[in-house]
């Protein structure tokens, strides 16, 4: 189900145009699987706050409930968040209020899961996060997906037609993840490379093998180290047999990539005549508090 405050639907019509093309489908093939509900000419808002302040639901919010209990859809999109919600986005205990109403109302009474767009700030724009308002849009849902666009190369001026859709939230798996797009007639497509699907699926099978080669090594008081020599944590991880033919330069990657993730961290002991480091679990913060 899609709910929108920004489109009209001459305008839905010709997006799905695209995508159905792109999947040669016919719109006989949706029928009774997508719902749409454009209200540009109506009053879109679904959460507003009262004389008190407390968000309270919307005409539009009650019918379009009775469509999610009555239709029973997996998905429920609402676009945008400025469009829905007449309350202060810089206010917590409003944004709070009204994602609440999103997920009770909604999400768990219709059992369904629900996205909703929302347009980034300059600020959010600057820093890279793709955030509005107050942070308790980011702290109220499970997660958070950011699409912005991207440099072809990592130089010069962005590639008009490539995005990047990060993960900058997740309660259920792994944060920090992009997926590489492409608009493409009317559809972004995932772009072919090291940032498709299968490549990060990839990267994940190695990330998972190297920590549990760490646990096990660190169990049996192995020394592993992140320098190349004798202890080089991804030389001896190539060289287990649970490796499965992933190379030493593989598990290298790997171990940046946690250490940027801040699942691994590097400890310095010793004399200053002889450091050592060693690689431990967690982030360097944890350590550092403890």
């Amino acid at each position: 189900m899609f709910y929108t405050g920004e489109e009209s639907d001459k305008e839905l019509h010709r997006r799905l145009a695209a995508i159905l093309a792109h999947y040669d489908l016919q719109y006989s093939d949706i029928v009774g699987r997508f719902f749409a509900h454009c209200r540009p000419a109506d009053d879109p808002v679904l959460g507003a706050p009262d004389r008190n302040g407390i968000i309270q639901p919307t005409p539009s919010f009650l019918q379009l409930q009775e469509a999610v209990l009555d239709i029973r859809p997996k998905l429920v999109c609402i676009e945008a968040a400025s469009d829905v919600f007449r309350g202060d986005e810089n206010k917590r205990p409003q944004v709070r209020g009204f994602m609440g109403l999103l997920r009770g109302g909604l999400a768990i009474k219709g059992e369904t899961a629900i996205v909703l767009l929302q347009h980034p700030s300059q600020a959010g724009l600057a820093s890279g996060t793709g955030t509005s308002g107050s942070t308790a849009w980011n702290n109220s849902v499970r997660s958070r997906l950011y699409l912005s666009t991207v440099k072809a190369n990592g130089e010069g001026e962005p590639d008009r037609d490539l995005r990047k859709l990060e993960v900058m939230k997740n309660n259920y798996a792994r944060a920090g993840e992009i997926i590489k797009l492409r608009w493409k007639d009317g559809v972004f497509v995932v772009e072919s490379g090291a940032s498709s699907l299968d490549r990060l699926a990839h990267n994940n099978k190695i990330d998972d093998l190297f920590l549990r080669l760490l646990d096990r090594f660190t169990r049996q008081e192995q020394q592993l180290g992140p320098n190349k020599g004798p202890t080089y944590a991804p030389a001896k991880f190539a060289r287990h047999d649970d490796a499965n033919g992933i190379t030493s330069a593989e598990f290298e990657k790997a171990m940046q990539r946690l250490i940027d993730a801040g699942k691994i961290h590097i400890v310095t002991s010793g004399p200053p005549s002889k450091r050592r480091s060693s690689l431990a679990f967690g982030p360097r913060e944890q350590r550092l508090v403890e």
